[in-house]
This record gives C-alpha cells, sequence and structure tokens, in this order.
C-alpha cells in the first residue's frame, strides 16, 4: 500500500503552547491540591512512511485482500472509550471539510513530566494522545471508504484543556480533557470544491454497480470480477490509495481495491471489513484484503488485489484468494493487529474454504425477551413448618416452575402453590437506543454489532429493520442513522 500507514514517533510541532514557568506554589504543604488552568492547544501532525504494496509469491505488483466481514462488523465497534469518541467525531467528516474537529475525551489523559512546560512532543506526552485517538482515526479511515479524501498522514492531533498541577519540587502532573483534529486532504486534490465533485463521481458511480446474483456467493463474485475489470494495479495512480481508483478512475493499490470492495458490500448489506496485514516494518511495506460473512455465519477471505491478475490493458480474473478459509488463506496473507499505536480487532474466519455447493444453513439471531414481572408464590405445610418465597424478574422473561419443597420434617401433610404472572406494559424507547440506556449512540452500534454476531453477553433488544431478527441489516440501517444525526449536527452548528 502506497502511503497507508504512518510512524506515531516521528512527530513534527505545528503550534506551541507555552506554560508559565513561574513558580505556582510558595510552599510543599498544599502542592498536591492546587493546579493551573491551562487553556489553549498544541497539536502535532502524523507523520507518514512512503510504503509500497506487498507482492504475492509469484504475482509480481499485485497486492490487495479483501477481508469480508458482517456490515454489523466494523473495526470501529470495538475501541477503547477514547478511541470510539474519536471514531465517531470522524463521521462528521462524510461531509468533507477542514475544519477544526474537538473531541471531549470520556477519560481524561494523565502525563507526569518532570517539565513545568507542557511539551506534546515528550515520549509520555506523544504515547499518551496517540494512544487515545491513533486508533479510531485509523479504524475510521478503513471502515468509512467515502472518507476517501482524508490524508491520515497529514491530519494534526492537538491536545486542549490541560491541566496542570505540582506534585513537588520537580514533578508536574498534566490532565488532558480534549483533543483535537485538523483533518487534511490528500495534496492531488486542489480544495474542498474539487474534492465535493469527487465525492458526487462516487456516489454516482456506487448508484450504477450493478451487483447480480440470487445468492450471497453469486453476488460476491459479481463484485469481485467487476472491481478486477473496471481497474488495475497501479503504484502511481492519483487516487491508488482509495476507493475512487478502482470506482471512478483506474489505477489502485490493495487499500484502494478493498475499500470499494467494502463500500459496495455496505450498500446492499454484506457484512465486510479491511484488513490490515503482512506488515513489514523493515522494508515498511504492508497489504490489505477484506473479510466477509456468508450466510452460514462464517466469516472468509477475499483478496480482490491479486485476483485482478493482469495489468493496465489486462482482463485476466482468477479465484485463488476468493472465499478462502484459513488454512490456504493465510498462507500468503498475516493479520497485522496493532501498528504504532494502533490495534485492530478482525473477526474469526473459516478454517475451510467456502464450498458454494454445500447446503447453506441461514444463521439465525433470537428475537430479544419482552419485559415481564412475575411473582410465584410457593406454601408449603409439613408438620410444623410453613414457607413462603417471592420472586420478582423484571428484565429478562421468567417461566414460573414449582418444584416440590422440602423441610426438616420426615412427613409432608399439605402442599398448596399459587402462580400470578402480569405482564407490565412496555417501555417506550427513542428509535436506535437498542441496549435501553435511552442515548442513542456508538455504544448501540457496539451493542447490535455484538448480538448480530451472536455473542452470548450481548444485549441489544431491538429489531430496527422489521424483520424480527437482528442481524447485519440492523447494524447498517443504525450505522446510517447515527451518521445521518451526526451531519445533522454538524450542519445546524
Amino acid at each position: 500500500m502506497k502511503k497507508l500507514f504512518s510512524s506515531a514517533f516521528s512527530l513534527m510541532t505545528s503550534a506551541t503552547l507555552l506554560v508559565s514557568a513561574a513558580p505556582l506554589f510558595a510552599s510543599a504543604e498544599d502542592e498536591i491540591s492546587r493546579y493551573e488552568d491551562v487553556s489553549g492547544s498544541e497539536s502535532i501532525t502524523i507523520s507518514g512512511l512512503s510504503e509500497q504494496a506487498l507482492s504475492g509469491s509469484g504475482v509480481a505488483n499485485i497486492g490487495s485482500n479483501f477481508d469480508y466481514e458482517n456490515g454489523a462488523y466494523n473495526l470501529g465497534y470495538y475501541l477503547d472509550q477514547n478511541n470510539a469518541e474519536v471514531y465517531m467525531a470522524m463521521m462528521k467528516l462524510l461531509n468533507p471539510s477542514t475544519d477544526e474537529i474537538i473531541v471531549t475525551l470520556p477519560e481524561p489523559l494523565i502525563i507526569e513530566s518532570s517539565s513545568s512546560f507542557f511539551n506534546i512532543n515528550t515520549d509520555e506526552a506523544s504515547t499518551a494522545i496517540f494512544s487515545a485517538c491513533r486508533s479510531g482515526i485509523q479504524c475510521a479511515s478503513f471502515d468509512i471508504p467515502e472518507l476517501f479524501w482524508l490524508d491520515v498522514n497529514s491530519t494534526s492531533v492537538g491536545a486542549r484543556s490541560v491541566v496542570k498541577t505540582r506534585l513537588s519540587s520537580r514533578k508536574y502532573q498534566y490532565k488532558v480533557y480534549q483533543l483535537t483534529v485538523s483533518p487534511a486532504y490528500f495534496a492531488g486534490f486542489s480544495g474542498l470544491s474539487e474534492i465535493n465533485e469527487y465525492k458526487t463521481k462516487l456516489e454516482n458511480a456506487v448508484e450504477s454497480f450493478e451487483v447480480t446474483g440470487s445468492t450471497r456467493y453469486e453476488q460476491l463474485k459479481c463484485i469481485h470480477d467487476t472491481i478486477a475489470l473496471n481497474t488495475y494495479y497501479d503504484l502511481e495512480g492519483r487516487f491508488s490509495n482509495s476507493c475512487l481508483g478502482a470506482l471512478v478512475e483506474p489505477g489502485v493499490v490493495c487499500e484502494g481495491y478493498s475499500k470499494a470492495f467494502k463500500l459496495i458490500c455496505d450498500r446492499i448489506g454484506i457484512p465486510c471489513v479491511c484488513i490490515f496485514g503482512n506488515y513489514d516494518p523493515e522494508e515498511a511495506t504492508a497489504h490489505m484484503w477484506n473479510y466477509v460473512q456468508m450466510e452460514d455465519g462464517n466469516w472468509y477471505g477475499i483478496d480482490s488485489t491479486w485476483d485482478d491478475y493482469d495489468g493496465r490493458y489486462g482482463y485476466d480474473v482468477i479465484y485463488d484468494f476468493f472465499l478462502k478459509g484459513s488454512k490456504s488463506f493465510f498462507e500468503k496473507h498475516t493479520e497485522g493487529t496493532e501498528y504504532a499505536l494502533a490495534h485492530f480487532t478482525y473477526p474469526t474466519i473459516s478454517v475451510e474454504d467456502y464450498d458454494p455447493n454445500k447446503p447453506v444453513v441461514t444463521a439465525t439471531t433470537t428475537a430479544a425477551p419482552t419485559t415481564t414481572t412475575t411473582t410465584t408464590t410457593t406454601t408449603t405445610t409439613a408438620t410444623s413448618t410453613a414457607s413462603t418465597t417471592t420472586t420478582t424478574a423484571t428484565e429478562e422473561t421468567t417461566t414460573s416452575t414449582t418444584e416440590a419443597a422440602t423441610t426438616s420434617s420426615t412427613t409432608a401433610t399439605t402442599e398448596t402453590t399459587t402462580s400470578t404472572t402480569t405482564t407490565t406494559a412496555p417501555v417506550e424507547y427513542e428509535y436506535g437506543d437498542v441496549n435501553h440506556d435511552r442515548i442513542v449512540g456508538v455504544s448501540d452500534l457496539v451493542a447490535c454489532a455484538r448480538c448480530a454476531l451472536g455473542m452470548k453477553d450481548s444485549h441489544c433488544y431491538e429489531d430496527l429493520d422489521g424483520d424480527d431478527i437482528v442481524d447485519s441489516f440492523d447494524v447498517i440501517a443504525l450505522r446510517r442513522l447515527l451518521t445521518n444525526v451526526l451531519v445533522t449536527i454538524d450542519e445546524l452548528s
């Protein structure tokens, strides 16, 4: 891939925040309870590595992989709180803008230093700041192909609302409550006007992208073949690292192949995710592909870059990396779960390859239970002993059962059981509040995704598309809902 990833440790200061060097305290007794509120911002730019895509063994000048996963599964759903907040903020960029984005951190950063000046370029500060935002920014760029214009390597991140506390004569603590993200677009664009023109071109290309087939296998094969026939591998393509190079103006590397594949899958409701891997730190090279989820509930690997076998004027499409399991796929693909403070969580793919001739058993998810209140009263009389038990359940459906009561007495003379079940009136929740915390946000997206993936500890109580099953289509509906809400709020602010 070309210019896909960047080093979090190669930093350039784009702005400087000066903190007064004058002593804050006259005595040491109450130093720890006192602080200085430092308002302002200081930012650093993510400096990128110039990377070339990896070539597969025996396949020259080809380097891309497709990883398909549940539309309900996106890399951003498995982030920590701070990175998840940054990830959601990045959705505002569906409306291209270079305006600074302010992100309030759910978990403020605590940085200790011996300096009385807050310096964002120290190892402690830069590591803390990048750990809180880098995964969110990188996952957003993978999950949202519509951010084709965003140059992650040139985007700067700043610290804002910094509170300084003096711990001792030579020790200070800085608490960072907010980060700022200043988006940058690729140098190939003349400005936002041209970016919006290409946004329209991309939308038209997606609308006109015809996906045929009555099964998911046939639809994926159509997407795979159409992209391969429409574009070619080109390190020097103007839009080589974005979906534009695969769908609008041909000439693309693995990153563009993968993002285009995910974009089309997202639009028709097929779970898909972009995967980073084959990373060689010494050569500064990496690769990207996709995982997709089939009707059997399993995930499989797709690498459309390596399957687009011919060059610029060739039209030879192969299927060496189409819907493969780990046994064969991992012979030439190695997942990368972290890169320079960015961490990625992927679905586990099937061991065996997908077999289109095998009868499909559709994976289903049981609908969420209704809320009921059940009261069971059991009275047991045995010789001279009586006991009464009352059970109340409010969160889940409870089946009332009566078991034979036992007592310390050897002879039971009478047993009477009374069971009463009362169903409470349903509580109204806002559309999209699937975890019933009365807030529609990223936590609902996580709950819905986990439920669609069949995770036992998931708590998703709402079916958003009315088909009585919580699956990838509900996650896609919720993602679009959240995106529209964010865009609307951004337009009004």
